[in-house]
């Protein structure tokens, strides 16, 4: 199913006024006996005003030209991470776990070439990640950050590339025996801030209709996406599974201006499917690159039990395609945890192989169980894709904000508000395609179908029906979102 959602903003026309003197005493009325002693006071909703037209919101327009200040990297006072007078005298070895000098921060200005064990950020320490035009790349087991992890500010947005890569195999018993946080993850009980640079739009909608051949599409609206970048291209196809989808992911050759559409962008190949723009849909476009990229490991983290793409079933929609049982069970990416009274503001990142299938509390990025302590805390203009599990996990958080961001080929619920007991969070501006279930499918006949157990293999039974949006409690500011695939756009 392919879905906006819609927020009634400011009325279309003028709302009925309350009357200048309102009627208390009783009105004639003709022919009646028995007449009120007093009239309710208004106002009133009168046919004319009884329903209104709504309009999808747009997101705040940022100021790209913004001078840069408050750099994390060019304060004073910093340690740095490749001098071994850091540590005293030896620069950490491949595979050691490494603790940051108490009271400290370490500053790491250049790629890391070791990968490394378990890096501990105390809690008077700071790791702070700097810029370099040849970009900066470090590879770790995991992070347990008590102090804070920095790469760039509000103010002063990462403008070159870095990449954090995170190792570890797929314990056999996993599902049933927890390993710690910060195993294959960042482990966050202190804070962590990352800023990636601004892309603007995160993703926006054809223009005009996409068509097998062009080596183009035209856009919306303005966008500062960059050649080199990847973008995906949502089906507007009715089915949309592993095994038989049309969405497109393609690499940007360059981005043009025009006067009569928000922009055209030139690809380096050509277009497959057909993707619709009329006047009553437009195909979504979503930037999956951002200048900072957290990543499960390439060896380690794809599922050993792929789907073969064989399996059928019951025919839909012109095609008989269907999941097959028991695969796609084993992706074991990355994760990012904020949780015991940690704080998390990240903007501008790119967040690939992350989430680990069936296991509880290891999703993309969690805000785990932290109350009203992370009033302030957000996921913004960021994406998510491949994921073995969700999205972003809100679990028993209130009053965050997750927003702007682009998700794609993920493995359960997406956008999830895990417990229903989560209010006053902000989810607006996403988009979520390409979203995958877990288990068998919920089919049957009429109004029921088989009813589905936890298990080893589905800790969330729920995930039968996999959607982009699993809003569990109304008391949420749900606004201008988008969803595509999966058994619903929104449930």
């Amino acid at each position: 199913y392919l879905m906006d959602d819609v927020i009634c903003v400011s009325p279309t026309s003028t709302p009925t006024q309350a009357p200048t003197t309102p009627i208390t005493s009783s009105p004639s009325f003709e022919g009646e006996t028995n007449a009120p002693t007093a009239f309710p006071e208004g106002p009133y909703i009168l046919p004319e005003f009884s329903s209104e037209n709504v309009v999808i919101p747009e997101p705040a327009v940022p100021n790209l030209n913004e001078v840069r200040t408050n750099c994390p990297h060019l304060q004073g006072i910093l340690l740095d991470w490749h001098e071994p007078s850091t540590w005293e005298g030896q620069i950490p070895s491949a595979g050691s776990d490494v603790t940051l000098p108490a009271n400290s921060k370490v500053v790491v200005t250049q790629s890391v070439v070791e990968e490394l064990g378990l890096v501990i950020i105390p809690s008077t320490s700071q790791l702070i990640f700097g810029e370099n035009s040849d970009g900066i790349r470090m590879d770790v087991e995991g992070m347990d950050v008590q102090g804070i992890l920095r790469a760039g500010s509000e103010e002063c947005r990462l403008e070159t590339s870095l990449t954090i890569t995170l190792h570890g195999d797929r314990p056999a018993d996993i599902t049933t025996n927890a390993v710690a946080p910060s195993y294959k993850g960042i482990s966050v009980t202190g804070t962590v801030e990352l800023h990636g640079k601004r892309y603007y739009r995160t993703w926006t909608k054809l223009a005009k209709s996409a068509s097998p051949g062009d080596n183009f599409i035209l856009l919306q609206h303005p966008v500062n996406w960059e050649p080199g970048q990847e973008i995906v291209l949502i089906t507007t196809a009715v089915k949309d599974s592993r095994e038989w989808h049309q969405n497109e992911k393609f690499t940007v050759a360059s981005v043009g201006t025009s006067t009569q559409v928000g922009s055209i962008v030139y690809l380096t190949s050509t277009i497959t499917h057909s993707h619709i723009a009329n006047s009553g849909y437009q195909a979504e476009v979503g930037l999956l690159t951002r200048m900072i990229t957290i990543q499960g490991a390439e060896d380690d983290s794809e599922p050993t039990d792929p789907d073969p793409l064989t399996c059928t079933g019951n025919w839909n929609f012109g095609n008989t395609g269907a999941p097959c049982p028991n695969t796609e069970l084993t992706g074991y990416g990355g994760h990012i945890m904020v949780h015991s009274g940690g704080t998390g503001f990240v903007e501008g990142v790119e967040l690939f192989r992350m989430g680990q299938t069936n296991v509880l509390g290891r999703y993309p990025m969690h805000f785990h169980v932290l109350g009203n302590e992370c009033e302030d805390c957000y996921f913004k203009d960021s994406s998510v894709h491949r994921s073995f599990y969700r999205c972003i996990s809100i679990h028993g958080t209130h009053n965050t904000t997750v927003s702007e961001n682009v998700a794609y080929d993920v493995t359960g619920y997406c956008y999830y508000l895990e417990d229903g007991i989560e209010e006053d969070n902000t989810i607006s501006f996403n988009l979520a395609a390409h979203v995958h279930i877990i288990g068998t499918p919920a089919t049957g006949s009429g109004q029921t179908t088989p009813l589905t157990y936890q298990s080893s293999s589905l800790t969330l039974p729920a995930d039968v029906t996999a959607s982009g949006y699993y809003i569990t409690n109304v008391h949420n500011n749900i606004i201008g979102n988008a969803a595509s695939g999966g058994g619903a756009g929104f449930a």
